[in-house]
């Protein structure tokens, strides 16, 4: 993408040791913070009291899963600094959920500032397994590819989908994608995903 990273190091789910991670970042003069965890509901889930005191919190929750505490907000420079505000990406805690909105949210803000468009490519697959009616949310489900004799692309979701689980999302290599309300499928259909993996 072309972006250089600086680590901040690890933050406590202490106020303080957030607020001198926000300081640090701007100090740093960086474009985008980027943070995982602390955005949740929780009582050390501190991060977004953090950013709508120091900034605008644009949104705090998305209608996907895995990913729904995701947030997003600017925070303002020193009145002296001319720079863009500070955009702020809160991925959620659990690895799984962080991954995925890193897919779909950051990799498509990084490119944008970089110069140049990018959404995940989707692409068509045959289900090898019956899936029940999806809920509100739009779903990303963990799966693998591959191909049938005839070269024909098949997907096989995995059978759990707990965002914890990052030993399932490291041997997925493609998310089914599910609009939300979507229907029961059966194994057969046609249905959209996103490849993980490049070479395939």
């Amino acid at each position: 993408i072309g972006a250089e990273a600086s680590d901040l190091g690890i933050a406590t789910d202490r106020a303080d040791s957030l607020e001198h991670a926000l300081d640090a970042a701007l100090a740093a003069s960086l474009d985008i913070l980027v943070c995982s965890g602390g955005v949740s509901m929780g009582d050390r889930d501190l991060v977004k009291p953090l950013l709508a005191r120091r900034g605008t919190v644009h949104f705090g929750k998305v209608r996907m899963k895995p990913g729904k505490p995701l947030t997003f907000a600017t925070v303002p420079r020193t009145e002296s600094c001319t720079q863009q505000p500070l955009l702020v990406f809160g991925l959620p805690g659990n690895p799984v959920s962080s991954a995925v909105c890193a897919l779909i949210f950051l990799r498509p803000a990084l490119a944008r500032l970089a110069g140049y468009d990018y959404e995940p490519s989707m692409n068509n697959a045959v289900l090898t397994t019956d899936l029940p009616e999806n809920d509100r949310r739009q779903d990303y489900l963990r799966s693998v590819l591959g191909h049938d004799e005839y070269g024909n692309a098949i997907v096989t979701p995995t059978a759990r989908q707990d965002s914890s689980m990052i030993g399932v999302f490291a041997a997925a290599n493609a998310l089914v994608v599910r609009p939300p309300f979507d229907p029961s499928r059966a194994a057969g259909d046609v249905v959209q995903v996103i490849r993980l993996d490049p070479r395939l």
